[in-house]
Order: structure tokens, then C-alpha cells, then sequence
């Protein structure tokens, strides 16, 4: 006696049981997506927290943006100009922009420098090298309130 396959219910069971699992993976692959996406959120929200309660500058912000971002359209949100325009044309300083702050001695110089006690590398910028994060963290000096 020769069942038929379209009707066999050991092959109906395998086939519903592949489809589970393929099922079962495309919500694990929703939730793994969702929760990315939730943190993306929350780090966001913290930061944003930070700068507006002045314990992170916002121009330090917007640099980091400035080198992380490549689309247009998201560099547009924070009023960066669009890539295609930095490629060509040189940046130009706002007429409200802060006088240079002063290289250290030492950077200018040549010797060598360390990066500060409060420098723990947590903002370091996409791309960063840890001699421009060292130079960096000099020019900028301490966050608010470090002692």
C-alpha cells in the first residue's frame, strides 16, 4: 500500500515543522532588529540627557557626528553640511565660532604626550587614532566637574 506523498501526514508534520523553524528564525531576526533599535534609542536619549543638562558640549557632539555620519539626509538632522559639499569645498568657520584653543607645548614641540587620568577613552571618535585622542583630550581639557 503506496500512500501519496501529498497526502502522507509524516511528510505534512516534517513540512509544518520547517515552517516553524523558519518562523521561529524570522522572529528572532525581528527581535534581535527591534532591540538594536531600542538601544540605538536609549544611547541617544542618554546623550542628549547629558548635553542638555550641559554635561557634555553639544559642539562636541556634532563633531563626532560630523566624522560618523555619511548620508546626507542624516547629516542634514543636525544641520551638518551634506558630504558631497566637505569633499569640495573647505570648511569655513561660523562667525560665531570659539577662538582655536591652544596647542600644549609639548604637542607642538614634539615630545610626546600622555593621555590625562580622566581620559578613559569612552568618546573615542570613529576613525580616531590614540595620538589624536591624546591631543584631542589636552586641547579639550577635564569634562565639567572632574577633579
Amino acid at each position: 500500500m503506496s500512500a501519496d506523498n501529498a497526502t502522507d501526514p509524516h511528510r505534512r508534520i516534517a513540512q509544518l515543522r520547517a515552517e516553524l523553524r523558519q518562523l521561529e528564525a524570522a522572529e528572532k531576526r525581528r527581535m534581535m532588529r527591534a532591540n538594536e533599535t531600542r538601544r540605538r534609542i536609549l544611547i541617544g536619549a542618554a546623550i542628549m540627557h547629558k548635553i542638555n543638562a550641559g554635561e557634555w558640549p553639544r559642539d562636541r557632539l556634532l563633531t563626532m557626528l560630523d566624522s560618523y555620519l555619511t548620508r546626507d539626509r542624516d547629516r542634514a538632522l543636525f544641520d551638518l553640511p551634506p558630504m558631497s559639499k566637505t569633499a569640495t569645498k573647505p570648511a569655513t568657520k561660523p562667525a560665531t565660532a570659539k577662538p582655536a584653543p591652544q596647542v600644549p607645548a609639548a604637542a607642538s614641540s614634539g615630545a610626546a604626550l600622555e593621555r590625562p587620568a580622566w581620559a578613559d577613552g569612552s568618546d573615542l571618535m570613529h576613525g580616531e587614532t590614540e595620538a589624536d585622542y591624546i591631543l584631542r583630550k589636552h586641547i579639550e581639557g577635564p569634562p565639567q566637574g572632574w577633579k
